[in-house]
């Protein structure tokens, strides 16, 4: 018989802009991204690689387009602000078809010093 494959999930597109890049001021990070797999409630997309940032650990609110798919309140991420994560969790009943764009955006404050790039072996 013929065997189902499972792709492993992989972005097919991804796009990040940022307002500002100013020391010590708000910063709105927009998102553009789409999946080459069904992404269910309860899937999580990390963006990480914002080290840094002045913003507290706790839930950020989103804006843009699909806001509304993530979090345990519509429209929330997890911040964690030690390891410059933000979590986008699927909220209960909804998902992200294969290929579709989503668009998310969310603020956060900008270091007051450049950080250093991460060191790699």
């Amino acid at each position: 018989g013929v065997g189902k494959t499972n792709a492993a999930p992989q972005f097919t597109r991804k796009g990040l802009s940022q307002t500002t890049d100013v020391k010590g001021v708000p910063n709105t990070i927009s998102l553009e991204l789409s999946l080459n797999v069904a992404a269910s409630d309860g899937s999580v997309v990390s963006v990480s690689g914002l080290t840094g940032s002045l913003t507290p650990t706790g839930s950020l609110t989103l804006g843009g387009a699909d806001a509304s798919l993530f979090g345990a309140t519509a429209g929330t991420g997890a911040w964690d602000q030690s390891a410059g994560v933000l979590r986008l969790t699927v909220r209960s009943g909804q998902s992200v078809a294969p290929g579709r764009v989503v668009k998310v955006s969310f603020t956060v404050e900008n270091p007051m010093t450049v950080p250093s790039p991460p060191l790699t072996a």
